[in-house]
Formats: C-alpha cells, sequence, structure tokens
C-alpha cells in the first residue's frame, strides 16, 4: 500500500509545468507599456481586448509571445498601457493562447534631461 502512494506522487510531481513570465519595463520601444496593475500616473480606460494568439510549431505559446501583436491592437484603439487581466488556452488544441487585457491612455511623467 505504502508502495502504491509513492508511486502515484511521484506521477503527480512529475506532471507539474512552471512558466516564467518576465515583468516588461515600463517603456518600450513599441510605446506600449505592459502593466500588471493600475499605475500610478493618470490613466484613463479605455476597453478591454481578448487577443486570440496562434503559434504554429512544436511549442505552446506564452503569454509573452501574444505581447508584439496584444501592443499592435492597443495601439490601434489609441492605447499606450494595458493591464493583462488573465489568459487562458485558445481553441487550436494547444497551439492558441487567449489573452485578456485592459487598455489604457496614461499620462506619464516627463522623463528628466540628462
Amino acid at each position: 500500500m505504502r508502495l502504491i502512494a509513492v508511486a502515484v506522487l511521484a506521477l503527480l510531481a512529475g506532471c507539474v509545468t512552471t512558466q516564467f513570465t518576465p515583468i516588461a519595463e515600463a517603456e518600450t520601444e513599441s510605446g506600449v507599456s505592459v502593466l500588471y496593475d493600475y499605475p500610478a500616473a493618470p490613466y484613463r480606460k479605455l476597453g478591454l481586448i481578448d487577443l486570440d494568439y496562434y503559434k504554429p510549431g512544436w511549442r505552446a505559446p506564452t503569454i509573452t509571445d501574444a505581447f508584439p501583436k496584444l501592443k499592435t491592437k492597443v495601439r490601434e484603439v489609441g492605447g499606450n498601457a494595458f493591464i493583462v487581466r488573465g489568459q487562458r488556452p485558445g481553441q487550436v488544441q494547444s497551439r492558441s493562447i487567449i489573452v485578456s487585457a485592459e487598455v489604457l491612455t496614461v499620462q506619464w511623467p516627463a522623463k528628466p534631461s540628462p
């Protein structure tokens, strides 16, 4: 009985996966900031975007794979930042991800002159 319990625990431990998502810098080369909470600077909410991102290949997409396309969509609606609100698997087996984001226009403080 004890051997069965150890075998089950070993199988369950092998099923655990981890995904690391780095936190993006406040200002990016695209001019769109990736946030995980409301900014301290004044902002205006523009709406929500649900982006269905498909990635061909052998590896399932991660949230950071979808960021470039999401940043483009945010710029198209007039935003300069977005807050990641969630992610879930898409409908194309394990090759797509749906990212939900809240689009903002943030009045970032001016950068000091060097």
